[in-house]
């Protein structure tokens, strides 16, 4: 490996605290969606819920309450850390669009006998590992890559992947960017603490992940820092996506764009009273894991973003889906060209942990709604993440 000093440190910024939760398995059934002539039939459709499914899975957990402080700052003088520490490139015999570099002190050493294994799948596959020269049995790095199939935020992965692998989560902080949110963990297994940064561009997923025995783990927490705020991909692609999307444009009953991944099949619905609608479906094996509903209504008809969505919450409660949430807690706020007003809230039904989210854009032209229906976080984290990816792109790149 090519070696070479440092000369400023590139540190992450702006992070927030994530919730942790610990997380289910199922999906739900979700059949037509159709509209019909009058506001208080706009949003009907009618949910099935797979209820053999639902019952297998029926018993919720708790969300995790085991905090520890996670260091953000480093302590250290930058002339000390330019003393003891280097950049390691990760290079020579790595293909292009795989090499990396980070941050780690001179006395660690690279494995030789690591060789680079490249994803073919959501399997990681071990790229390279690190180890403490003066310490090897007890403090290490390693990266690590796996392929994507849809799009998703790298810190919900992550949180999902440490649940699987029955890590227990002690903190976390993400940063957003434009390749979705990143995720900076803390957690411990079997005697170790593990400090773990997640990336992607495009559809590959970069982790690395930092491994210390529990009783020396302090003594490495700032190189550990160090070594995820420094990593970086030294030829990455840019695409922001892990999956392509498709572009919709309609002129039913005004212009709009908007912007879905091809993994969801696309659903024209009925329209009526110059009212425009349609569904994206996230489908696996015939059933079906998250419902998106688009509704264009015109101005002329004088419709009220607060009836529009009590309509939709109503239609819910039709079908035997109970949210906890009223009305009452619908936000609204200013945008640039318009008013958005947001609503979400956990539901139930069968025994079966739902999520409901609905954002109805208000501008010159009319309102412009979105409605999410997805298995709820603690029952199917994956495709409640996916879920909430595809609709957070919906509603933040439509244009109109």
């Amino acid at each position: 490996m090519q070696l070479r000093q440092i000369s400023m440190i590139k540190l992450l910024t702006s992070l927030n605290h994530n919730d942790h939760v610990k997380l289910g398995g199922c999906g739900f059934m979700i059949n037509n969606s159709f509209l019909s002539k009058s506001i208080t039939q706009l949003l009907l459709f009618i949910l099935i819920i797979a209820t053999g499914m639902m019952t297998a899975c029926a018993k919720e957990e708790s969300p995790t309450e085991n905090q520890q402080t996670l260091l953000t700052k480093v302590k250290s003088a930058k002339q000390d850390i330019e003393k003891n520490y280097l950049h390691y490139n990760f290079k020579k015999g790595y293909k292009e669009d795989y090499q990396f570099t980070f941050m780690s002190p001179k006395t660690w050493k690279v494995l030789p006998d690591v060789k680079a294994q490249y994803p073919t799948n959501e399997n990681l596959k071990l790229l390279a590992k690190i180890v403490d020269s003066q310490n090897i049995q007890n403090a290490n790095i390693t990266v690590w890559s796996a392929l994507l199939t849809h799009e998703i935020h790298p810190s919900d992965w992550l949180e999902n992947w440490l649940k699987n692998q029955q890590y227990q989560v002690l903190n976390s902080r993400t940063v957003p960017a434009d390749y979705g949110h990143l995720g900076d963990f803390l957690a411990r297994k079997e005697g170790h603490i593990f400090r773990l940064l997640v990336i992607k561009d495009g559809n590959r997923l970069f982790l690395l992940k930092a491994k210390a025995n529990m009783k020396i783990y302090k003594q490495y927490e700032e190189s550990f820092l160090l070594a995820i705020q420094s990593f970086q991909l030294l030829n990455p692609n840019k695409e922001i996506y892990a999956e392509l999307f498709k572009q919709y444009t309609t002129k039913n009953p005004y212009k709009i764009a908007l912007r879905y991944p091809t993994s969801w099949k696309y659903r024209a619905e009925k329209d009526d009273l110059a009212i425009s609608s349609f569904s994206l479906i996230n489908q696996k094996d015939k059933v079906m894991l998250g419902h998106i509903n688009t509704v264009l209504a015109p101005a002329s008809l004088s419709i009220k973003p607060i009836d529009m969505l009590q309509t939709w919450i109503d239609k819910m409660k039709a079908n035997n889906i109970l949210a906890e949430n009223t009305i009452n807690h619908a936000k609204t706020k200013q945008l640039k060209h318009g008013k958005i007003t947001t609503w979400k809230s956990k539901a139930i039904r069968d025994n079966a942990s739902i999520e409901l989210n609905s954002s109805i854009i208000e501008h010159k032209k009319g309102l412009l709604m979105f409605s999410l229906i997805s298995p709820s976080k603690t029952r199917n984290h994956n495709s409640w993440a996916v879920n909430q990816r595809a609709y957070e792109i919906l509603v933040n790149t439509a244009t109109y």
